[in-house]
């Protein structure tokens, strides 16, 4: 996948999901109660820079999310490369980048010090 926005001027960042790490987790909603479920996508995109990220999706961009892949386009894509799939699953372990715990702590560690500002970046370092 390639992103582009205009705040990356002319930089096209090169995603591949297949080397991402989705996780369940809860969301905090800041008052002491577990929160709701969300899914957690991390990863490094290692292509033309090396930045960690943290894609989370909630409740409220399921709608989206299956507006987008029922259009058909999307669909068409999905059938025509379908067999595609069986070929990653095959050769899956090529597409880690590391341990999946040491890919999570890392980006987990890089959001909460980027997130949570210099006050508070000792103890997201320290956790």
């Amino acid at each position: 996948m390639k992103l582009w926005s205009k705040g990356l001027g002319r930089t096209e960042l090169e995603m591949d999901f297949r080397c991402y790490e989705v996780v369940g987790e809860k969301r905090s909603n800041g008052n002491g109660s577990s929160g709701e479920g969300i899914v957690g996508v991390y990863g490094t995109i290692t292509t033309p820079v090396n930045w960690d990220f943290r894609v989370e999706f909630g409740p409220e961009d399921v709608p989206g999310l299956i507006r987008i892949a029922l259009t058909p386009p999307f669909l068409k894509m999905i059938f025509r490369n379908f067999l595609l799939y069986f070929s990653f699953l095959k050769n899956r372990d090529q597409f880690r980048q590391g341990k999946r715990d040491e890919v999570l702590a890392k980006v987990k560690k890089t959001h909460a010090t980027m997130v949570m500002g210099v006050r508070n970046r000792r103890s997201a370092v320290e956790a």
